[in-house]
C-alpha cells in the first residue's frame, strides 16, 4: 500500500496517483490522504481504479485515532479490507464509509461551522460562540478550531463540500472563515486570524483577542446588511439558543448522511464525530444526544428554527421515528 496525501487539488492528486499506478506491482493498493475530493473523482482515468481507497486521517495525526476508510463505486472489497487492516496495524480505529462530498466527519463538521458563520454574520461575537460551545463540552469552539486547522484550509474545505450539497449547504451570508483566508488571516501558521497569536519565553503559543478581527468582521455584517443577506432579526440569541442551533445544525447532517448510507450504522456514526472532530464523550455522539433529547422535541426544534432554511427541516424518516418512538441507538 501507499497512501498519498499531496495538496487537496484534484489535478495534483491524479498526476500522482496515475504515477503511483505506473511504478506499483499490480496487487498494491494506493489510498489518498483527501478531507474533501472524491474518491470516484480520483479514480477517473485509472486503469485499475478498484485499487483505490480513501484513507483519511485527521489532524494532528499521532493524537486523533479515527481513520475514515472511503469506499469509491469500484473500490475492491481486498482493497478496503487492507486499509482497515493498515490502519488497525497502526493502532486507529478505522470506521468505512461511503464516498461523497465530505464523507463522513468533515461533511457534518461543514454544517456545523456552516451553523456558525451565520451566528457570526448576524451579529453574535465569534467569541460568545467559542464559549459556549466549550462550555457544552467541546475541546475547542468553531472559531478557534478555524486558527488551529488554518482558514485557508478550512475554507477550501467549507466551500467544496458545501457544494456538495447545494439544497441544503448554499450560503447567503458572508463567510467569515473565508474572509478570514482572503485577508490573510490564516490562524495560527500565520499569527492572525479570529485571534491573534505569538509565542511566550517559553515558545508556546498564547491566543489574545485582535481589534484587526473585529473590523474585518463588522465589515462582513455591513456588506450584509447592504446585500440583504443574513443579519439580526430580533434580540441577540441567548446562550441556550446559540448551542442550539450549533448543535441542531450538525446532528441534521447527521441525520441525512446516516439516511444516505454513508455509515452503516448509527453507532459508527456516532464514534466517528467523536473520535475524529472531539464531539463531547458525555454527549455519546449526535445521533445519541438527539435520542436524549428526545425524537419529537428535535422535530419541534427544528420547526422552531424552519426560518433558517433547509439545513435545520426535519426529514420525513425523523418525523417517522419520533411519532414511532424509534430511538436511533
Amino acid at each position: 500500500m501507499v497512501v498519498e496525501a499531496v495538496v487537496e487539488r484534484l489535478g495534483v492528486k491524479r498526476e500522482v496517483i496515475a504515477a503511483l499506478e505506473a511504478l506499483l506491482p499490480a496487487e498494491a493498493v494506493i489510498a489518498s490522504n483527501t478531507s474533501s475530493l472524491r474518491i470516484d473523482d480520483l479514480a477517473a482515468g485509472m486503469a485499475r481504479p478498484e485499487r483505490l481507497v480513501g484513507m483519511h486521517f485527521f489532524n494532528p495525526v499521532p493524537r486523533m485515532p479515527l481513520v475514515e476508510i472511503v469506499r469509491g463505486a469500484r473500490s475492491s472489497d481486498a482493497a478496503v479490507a487492507t486499509a482497515v487492516a493498515t490502519a488497525l496495524a497502526m493502532r486507529k480505529t478505522p470506521v468505512v464509509v461511503a464516498d461523497c462530498p465530505g464523507f463522513l466527519v468533515n461533511r457534518i463538521l461543514t454544517a456545523y461551522i456552516n451553523a456558525f458563520t451565520r451566528l457570526v454574520a448576524e451579529g453574535v461575537d465569534f467569541r460568545r460562540i467559542d464559549r459556549v460551545m466549550e462550555a457544552m463540552g467541546w475541546p475547542m469552539g468553531p472559531a478557534l478550531l478555524q486558527d488551529v486547522v488554518g482558514m485557508d484550509t478550512g475554507a477550501h474545505v467549507i466551500g467544496t463540500i458545501s457544494a456538495g450539497y447545494p439544497e441544503r449547504m448554499t450560503r447567503d451570508w458572508p463567510d467569515a472563515v473565508a474572509a478570514m483566508a482572503r485577508a490573510g488571516r490564516l490562524g495560527q501558521k500565520s499569527g492572525a486570524g479570529f485571534y491573534a497569536w505569538s509565542r511566550d519565553d517559553t515558545g508556546r503559543l498564547r491566543r489574545q483577542d485582535d481589534p484587526a478581527a473585529d473590523a474585518l468582521i463588522a465589515g462582513l455584517r455591513r456588506d450584509a446588511a447592504e446585500a440583504g443577506g443574513a443579519t439580526m432579526i430580533g434580540p441577540e440569541p441567548g446562550d441556550a439558543e446559540i448551542g442550539e442551533r450549533m448543535m441542531l445544525a450538525l446532528v441534521m447532517e447527521a441525520i441525512h448522511a446516516l439516511e444516505d448510507g454513508v455509515a452503516a450504522t448509527p453507532a459508527e456514526l456516532d464514534m466517528a464525530l467523536v473520535t475524529g472532530i472531539g464531539l463531547p464523550v458525555h454527549m455519546g455522539g449526535a445521533l445519541a444526544w438527539a435520542d436524549r433529547t428526545g425524537l419529537p422535541e428535535l422535530v419541534a426544534l427544528c420547526a422552531r428554527h424552519a426560518h433558517l432554511g433547509p439545513a435545520y427541516r426535519a426529514t420525513d424518516a425523523l418525523k417517522r421515528r419520533a411519532a414511532e418512538g424509534r430511538p436511533y441507538r
